[in-house]
């Protein structure tokens, strides 16, 4: 899970879970889905904010899924791709969830006047 950790009004806390990473066991990438699906909609709850995107991946170690949940849209990328032959592709897909996350999370905070002390971005 990606999260911040950070000090809001003078005590310690983890916010903002926005990503999510589910095991495909035994290649059953359906059930994978499913246990993702229901982690992402339970960190919308727990944002209080459905316009924050939230990403899930699930992967069996060898094969990479990705989607994303805003509002009440589920996308599921139709694409597997394999660590043997998509490396690249799935350490960019990476890092563009690791910059959208970071951008969303400090929108956030700059519209609702929130000032995090001794930020820590938490994967």
């Amino acid at each position: 899970m990606i999260s911040y950790k950070g000090e809001i009004e003078d005590y310690e806390q983890l916010q903002y879970p926005l990503l999510t990473v589910g095991d495909a066991k035994r290649d059953d990438f359906a059930y994978g889905w499913a246990q993702t699906l229901a982690e992402m909609i339970a960190m919308q709850k727990l944002n209080k904010d459905q316009n924050i995107p939230i990403f899930g991946i699930v992967t069996n170690g060898t094969f990479w899924e990705f989607s994303v949940l805003k509002k009440d849209v589920f996308v599921q990328h139709d694409v597997s791709y394999s660590v043997g032959t998509s490396l690249k592709k799935i350490a960019g897909i990476v890092n563009h969830i690791y910059e959208e996350t970071t951008k969303n999370v400090e929108k956030y905070f700059t519209d609702n006047n929130i000032v995090i002390k001794n930020s820590t971005n938490i994967w």
